[in-house]
């Protein structure tokens, strides 16, 4: 029901939504190796079907494969596919079973390490402060310094200098 030429607008928080979907996407990939090595998918069935991540025809997928390793990396493809809950049911399940919780907080500093990156990169505001007089002095040269947090009500929207590109 969208008309033509009339552009998606999305929120602030729809974009934030996005962002941290990616980085939920990217730490399962960055550490899928550990994870394919180390869980066995048989014990997250019960978690992600109760979450509605992984449905009937899912776990038949999964469990078509031979090898345990070959199945955690399928129930990995699945994961990634399954929208932004996806992961936080994955990491409920490594709670509710204890059995490996040290993966679940590697993939939580992960995550937490990509968020805080992020946010120095586009929530920090560099400003230019001529009262630290260190080594600019000599140069004459102001010295940039991170000191003031721009809020989240004045971020670039797409397509503004600064901003996402404006989705297709």
């Amino acid at each position: 029901m969208g008309s033509l030429g009339m552009e998606s607008t999305k929120t602030i928080s729809e974009i934030s939504e996005e962002i941290l979907h990616e980085f939920k996407k990217q730490v399962l990939q960055e550490h899928r190796q550990k994870l394919c090595e180390v869980i066995y998918p048989r014990d997250h069935y019960p978690c992600l079907r109760g979450s509605f991540v992984l449905t009937n025809d899912d776990e038949e997928r999964i469990q078509s494969n031979c090898t345990i390793k070959a199945q955690a990396s399928a129930m990995l493809d699945i994961i990634v596919t399954k929208g932004p809950g996806a992961f936080d049911a994955f990491c409920k399940s490594l709670q509710e079973n204890r059995t490996q919780i040290f993966l679940l907080k590697l993939l939580n500093q992960s995550l937490e390490e990509k968020i805080n990156h992020f946010k120095g990169i586009y929530l920090v505001k560099p400003t230019i402060s001529t009262q630290n007089h260190s080594k600019s002095e000599e140069n004459n040269l102001p010295v940039v310094s991170k000191a003031h947090h721009i809020d989240g009500d004045s971020l670039p929207v797409p397509g503004e200098d600064g901003g996402p590109e404006i989705p297709d």
